[in-house]
């Protein structure tokens, strides 16, 4: 007896961390700054831009779970829909930003997190190509078999018949 999910059932598992990420994402940016100007230390610099470098990352990496199941076929449109939708949402957060007190949206910061998009994407695509095999276990399971192909094939032992 075999057991299928829904298509309800798979949408929120492959939608719901996306957005749950966008919202954390959303609620970080919303947070009213103090409106004092100051020169802040460099490690606390390097702290903030390294936290924006690991948003858009998980990001990406979400963006490209989603359209990897959707597009089975077509990897590298799935990595390209991943990086323009990431560096969009980035856009709108800078501009979300404009609009909260204290708060600057920088287009710099569209930079930094475009360079975490690029990390995500290149990491993948580094490991894709070295076949590791945890990619059946990140990406959930789809009905083609078309996207397993990278993965390496156990051979077959030969069989003596007597």
């Amino acid at each position: 007896m075999t057991t299928e999910t829904s298509p309800y059932a798979v949408k929120i598992i492959l939608y719901a961390p996306l957005l749950l990420w966008m919202a954390v994402i959303f609620y970080l940016s919303s947070m009213t700054g103090s409106g004092a100007v100051y020169e802040m230390p460099k490690i606390m610099f390097l702290e903030r831009k390294g936290a924006h470098i690991f948003e858009y990352a998980v990001l990406t990496l979400l963006f490209l779970r989603i359209f990897v199941f959707c597009i089975p076929k077509n990897r590298i449109r799935a990595f390209w829909l991943s990086a323009f939708l990431a560096v969009i949402y980035a856009v709108s957060d800078e501009t979300h930003q404009l609009f909260v007190f204290g708060r600057t949206g920088k287009a710099t910061d569209v930079l930094i997190d475009s360079v975490g998009v690029g990390l995500a994407l290149i990491g993948v695509w580094f490991l894709l190509k070295q076949r590791w095999l945890f990619v059946d276990t990140f990406f959930p399971k789809s009905t083609s078999k078309s996207r397993l192909r990278h993965l390496p094939r156990k051979k077959k032992k030969p069989t003596i018949k007597v």
